[in-house]
């Protein structure tokens, strides 16, 4: 089966290039032009050898996500439509800011939390997203922009703790790879109790926020129904336990509806 070159980091991609009887190096070379040169192909990866260039294009994937629709403000902030390989949509935000360039990505494609006042509700639950997927999203709109994106908030359709294996490796990719830093990247989630002390032993500096956007358990879980699992004490002390561990400041967002 050809494996996808994006999602995989650098050790990754040297392990690939010696099972391709090429030296470590050379993949490397791959990482450099998934992650910093944003290749959309494998023949744009010159400084490989063609023979090589030829054994990666059948033995593995570089698949770009596709934009079929934009919808551009008057300030700057664009939503972008991607289609994937399987023909399923998410979608991405750019929020260009004087001081910085951020995006905001999906972790799913549809969501299964079923809050009542977020569009993608409307949408069911159709998968994850891949580590590449995730990924892709903020290497395909650094492609829309001249600055570089700098910040990314894990905020678009999906809960993320949801699909936590593909969210922590895409943060690793982010910083290891693209050299965005751990305290520019922000996650939010519903609050996944279990998943955020699995998330505080991770010891990430990144910004945990959490959609509270109710005062008790009986509301939040009537506006929010996957919350009924996960009652406000717990995660209240899961909260705390994620502070003590990380020592990062958590956010709270509070929806007036």
């Amino acid at each position: 089966m050809a494996i996808h070159l994006l999602g995989l980091t650098s050790n990754e991609l040297a392990q690939l290039a010696v099972s391709l009887g090429e030296r470590e190096f050379r993949g490397r070379q791959i990482a450099r032009w998934l992650y910093k040169r944003n290749a959309n192909t494998i023949p744009e990866m010159t400084d490989l050898p063609s023979n090589f260039r030829a054994r990666l294009e059948n033995e593995s994937i570089l698949y770009r996500a596709q934009i079929l629709a934009e919808d551009k403000s008057e300030d700057g902030t664009a939503k972008y439509l991607l289609e994937l390989e399987d023909g399923l949509t998410t979608e991405s935000v750019l929020l260009p800011y004087e001081d910085r360039v951020s995006v905001c990505i999906s972790s799913q494609v549809g969501c299964a939390a079923g809050c009542v006042f977020c569009a993608t509700a409307l949408c069911g639950f159709s998968r994850n997203l891949s580590t590449g997927e995730i990924v892709d999203q903020v290497l395909t709109l650094q492609a829309q922009t001249s600055r570089r994106i700098s910040h990314v908030v894990y905020m678009g359709m999906g809960e993320p703790l949801l699909n936590y294996d593909n969210i922590i490796k895409s943060m690793r990719i982010l910083n290891d790879e693209m050299g965005i830093s751990m305290r520019h990247i922000t996650l939010s989630t519903i609050g996944i109790t279990p998943r955020i002390r699995r998330l505080a032993g991770e010891k990430l500096q990144i910004t945990l926020a959490i959609s509270l956007h109710a005062p008790n358990d009986e509301l939040r879980r009537t506006i929010m129904p996957l919350t009924a699992r996960y009652p406000l004490k717990g995660l209240v002390a899961a909260c705390r336990e994620y502070a003590d561990l990380t020592h990062r400041r958590i956010t709270f967002e509070y929806l007036l509806v």
